[in-house]
Parts: C-alpha cells; structure tokens; sequence
C-alpha cells in the first residue's frame, strides 16, 4: 500500500521538528503517547491523518523509537542461529587465540580479535554464561528483561508481543517489548515477574497470539488497509471507529488483517520450534542483576540513549550513556578579546584555554548554534554603545569564561547539556564534588528544562 509521511509540528514553537513514517504513528502512537524525535521525548497532542500532521509538546519522561521504514530490516532467524553458533565457537577458542582468529576471519572479523575476546571474557565473568544457539540467558535488571534468545527479528518480535500481552492484560502489569535479532527486551515501570516470565515460555503461548495481534496498534493499521482495498472503507478515511473495529474482526477482512500481520511482523513457525525444544536442547540461565551484563549493555544503551526506560536503566550505566552523550556534543568556543570562535566536541578539549589568534586566556563556551556571541564581543572591542540585552550577553559570556578557567572540562560538559546557561551550570558545579554527582546534576537541570522551558517562550 501506498505509504506517506506526517509532518510533527512542536506545539509551543509552531516549527517542523521532523518527519514520522505513516506506519509508526499508526501502529505505535496515540494522544498522550510518547516517543523520541531528533534527540528529545514528545508528547503527542494531536493528530490528523487528513492534514499529515503530528502536533507534540517536548516532555521530560520515558520514549519509543520511531521505526523508520527501512531502517530495522528483519535479520533471518537462520542468520540469528548462526549469529549464535559463531558466539559458541568463540567462547570454546578463548584459551586458543589462533583458532580464536581463524574463526572469525571467516567472517573478516580477525581485526576486532581482542575487543571480541575481551567482551567475551567480561561476560563469562560477570554471568558465566555466553548466550548462543545452545543457551539462554534470561536476565532481570528489575523493571527490564532481557531473553537472550537467536531466533531472529520476527520470532523475537512474536515473542515480545505475547510476553507484554500476558503480562499487561493476564496480570494487569503495564508492559513493552524491544525486539533484537538475538535477543527481546521487555520493560515495565513496574518491577517484573520473572518467575512468571519464564514460566509462559512455552508452546500454550502461542494460543493467546490471535488476542495479541488484535490488541496491537498493528492489527488496526492494517485492518484499515485492509478494508480500503476490500471496498468496505473510502481510501480518504483515515482512521477505524472502536465500533467498527469490532464490527470487522469476525470478518473475512479482520481474518485478513490478522493474516497480514503475522506475514509482515511475525514469525510464529520458528518461535513454535523454539519452545518446543528449549529445555530439551539447550541449557538455560537465569540471573539477577543491578548491572547489565556486558553482552546486554547494548540492548539497555538503546533505552538509555532514548529515555525509553530512564527511570529503569541502572544508575551507574546511565550516568555513562549521559556522559558519554556530553562528550561527544559539540561546544563553540568564543575569545573575549578578538571575538575568534572555533568549534570543538568536548572530548577533543586538551586542557589548554588559550585563543589561537591573540592568545587571550578568557574564552566562553557557547552553543555551536550561539550566532550572536562574536558579534556582541566585537561591538564591544570597536566600543560601540551596547542595548541592554547585549550587556546581559557580555554578563553571561563573561561568567562562561570564569567558569571554564576554573573548571576546565568539567564546565564544558555541563555547558554541552541541553537548555544550560552559565547561570545553571555555576550552580551544578557549585554542589558537585565528584564526576558522578555533576552528570546526575546535569540530567535533572535538563529535565527540569524539559519541564518548564515551554512556559519560557511569550
């Protein structure tokens, strides 16, 4: 079917912040939903099919990903086991580093020899347990977990999707799922059961599958595809009725849906054959942890990096991801003496503040979007008379300055977090005697900016 774009509009600005894929405000988003567009959480307010707009207000909370068309093609459930076979071998050729090269020069992998063996060897450590085609870990980090399971995107989507169906509508625990090639995240705001958890894997599942398609925003998207092509709706309606949702579902055309779905998002065949065989094949660990192990840190960077589950990921993995976030923004560089600029991400910062030009030693981070720093600096220099606003610049520029000859790297990265003057980051620098305490500093002044800067904007 012919597939459009919406135009997301920032409700406080009135601006275009980007564009989202007609399949995932249909299948994902709602009013009061909330999702992850150029960096930041939104919050749906509205939407029109009809106008192709999507109007949102910025929020400080939880998100999901926009699924772009193309950008998560399904990996092949055979590639997934295979995926898992190589992990094997791996962990067997660990004490025998030229079988260890020989192995992955088959998959031109021998230049990353000593990352892998090292991530390897971390995880052995830290769970005893290398997730393969011949072993499961399933691992709890309280409101997530993560089933390591190489069965392939579809499967594990099918996996994902009946896990959070029990879970949100058998034991009333609100839940969402992630799907990887090799693996499937399930998160909650609420602490999991995961006794309960690995007690549903089993092939009986599969018997709540139909009711699960058919609560999923999926299972409405193309049931009004569906019944377009079918004639039964005009191709201008843009969205089903409650009523007539459930008028259709018994229906050749909610058959149809049902069918569609599975076909495009599913793959019930292979998860069927993973239950069937997964206490009678292979070997299974369950573990509880504060800290991801080293093979799931990935799967919780993609919530973390997303503020999918910010309230859920551990506070020391956090504290990385948001550090890790800083270090890599870009910061301008402002002499307040020439007006030169130059632009730097933080971790290229060597220690030396100095002005290339005229070796001037006040410099003021800015933003790399700050377009009016060197021209206040320099009417200043040629003394020309300064409006009000402009000495309020000079003031702020000033402060800036101090703070980054008195605080080298440290006043860089919080000046890189989002909506922070040097007003904010004075006070964050002020009350944090250690790294760790700053970054927590920092991401509550960027949720706190979240929360009000709308109010700002008169």
């Amino acid at each position: 079917p012919y597939r459009k774009t919406l135009k997301v509009i920032d409700t406080g600005t009135n601006k275009v912040i980007g564009f989202l894929d007609e399949d995932f405000v249909r299948s994902t988003l709602d009013i009061d939903e909330y999702f992850i567009l150029a960096g930041r959480v939104w919050k749906v307010d509205a939407i029109d099919f009809e106008d192709g707009l999507v109007r949102v207000s910025h929020e400080a909370r939880e998100g999901i990903l926009p699924a772009w068309t193309g950008e998560d093609i399904p990996v092949d459930y055979y590639v997934s086991r295979e995926l898992g076979a190589l992990k094997r071998r791996l962990t067997r050729s660990l004490n025998n580093e030229k079988r260890l090269i020989k192995l992955l020069s088959e998959y031109g992998l021998e230049k990353n020899a000593e990352k892998i063996r090292s991530i390897l060897i971390k995880q052995l450590e830290a769970c005893k347990c290398v997730p393969s085609d011949e072993e499961v870990l399933i691992e709890s980090l309280g409101r997530i977990v993560i089933i390591h399971s190489h069965i392939g995107t579809k499967a594990n989507t099918t996996l994902g999707l009946l896990v959070a169906y029990y879970l949100s509508r058998r034991l009333g625990i609100p839940a969402k799922f992630r799907a990887l090639p090799h693996a499937v995240a399930i998160y909650s705001r609420e602490v999991l059961p995961l006794n309960k958890i690995v007690e549903i894997l089993e092939p009986n599942i599969l018997s709540l599958l139909e009711d699960a398609i058919v609560s999923s925003n999926l299972y409405s998207y193309k049931l009004l595809q569906v019944a377009r092509r079918f004639g039964i709706l005009s191709k201008k309606v843009e969205k089903i009725p409650l009523n007539i949702l459930k008028a259709l579902l018994p229906t050749p055309a909610g058959e149809e849906a049902i069918a569609e779905v599975k076909v495009a998002f599913l793959d019930v065949l292979n998860l069927k054959k993973w239950l069937e065989v997964k206490n009678k094949k292979w070997k299974i660990k369950i573990i509880y942890r504060k800290q991801p192990c080293p093979l799931s840190e990935y799967i919780v960077n993609v919530f973390a990096r997303s503020g999918y589950t910010t309230s859920a990921v551990p506070a020391r993995l956090l504290i990385n991801v948001v550090k890790q976030r800083l270090m890599e923004s870009r910061i301008k560089l402002v002499c307040l003496n020439c007006g030169w600029s130059w632009t730097i991400k933080v971790k290229e910062f060597s220690g030396k503040i100095e002005c290339p030009v005229c070796r001037f030693r006040l410099i003021a981070p800015v933003s790399p979007w700050d377009s009016d720093a060197e021209r206040v600096v320099k009417k200043k220099k040629k003394g020309k008379k300064l409006s009000d606003e402009e000495k309020t610049k000079i003031k702020e520029l000033v402060l800036a300055a101090k703070l980054f000859s008195k605080n080298g790297r440290k006043a860089l990265l919080t000046l890189a977090g989002r909506g922070i003057g040097p007003k904010t980051s004075a006070r964050i620098l002020s009350k944090s005697p250690d790294e760790e305490e700053l970054i927590k500093n920092i991401v509550e002044a960027e949720r706190n900016f979240a929360r009000t800067h709308k109010y700002w904007k008169k």
